[in-house]
């Protein structure tokens, strides 16, 4: 979106159950939320490196991703910053985050990384085929899109719930 400057950026595969937890949650937003014209919000699923024309210009970036637990149990929810989401990213718990740890990489050696940086990571508890995520992870859709509010709104794009004016 031409002038936009924060990236909302959800990423998984839908097809392995809490896995796609990222893409849920970024569609769970807008259906809750309209977004100020500053904000661009991608079903990034698992795309990777195709999402580097989606860093160009922004200055703020929230990733919501399911993440490998350091013994957390499902459903733990962790939010990283700065040098803490590239360092995390060592650890991969599916492909598509080998994409997003070098389409971090790239961005950063091309001089598009943006000054803030957010992830939101979630615990899985399943990663088997299927479309329904498990009730853990579900239960904590609310709480994800709460916390993806917060980071727009101290990022001065404060959302508006559907259904009221600005």
């Amino acid at each position: 979106m031409p002038g936009s400057r924060i990236l909302v950026l959800g990423i998984g595969n839908i097809l392995l159950r809490d896995e796609g937890v990222g893409v849920h949650a970024v569609n769970r937003f807008r259906e809750l939320y309209s977004a100020p014209a500053s904000v661009e919000i991608i079903d990034g699923g698992t795309m990777g490196l195709d999402l580097m024309p989606y860093f160009e210009g922004k200055t703020h970036v929230v990733v919501v991703d399911a993440v490998r637990g350091n013994g957390e149990p499902p459903g733990t929810i962790s939010r990283f910053s700065g040098s803490g989401v590239l360092g995390f990213l060592g650890e991969r718990i599916s492909p598509h985050q080998i994409g997003l740890s070098d389409l971090l990489a790239c961005t950063a050696v091309g001089s598009q990384l943006p000054e803030h940086i957010v992830l939101l990571g979630i615990v899985p508890e399943s990663l088997e085929t299927g479309l329904e995520m498990s009730l853990t992870v579900q239960g904590k859709l609310d709480e994800i899109v709460g916390l993806l509010y917060n980071e727009l709104k101290a990022a001065g794009a404060t959302p508006v719930p559907k259904g009221q004016y600005a």
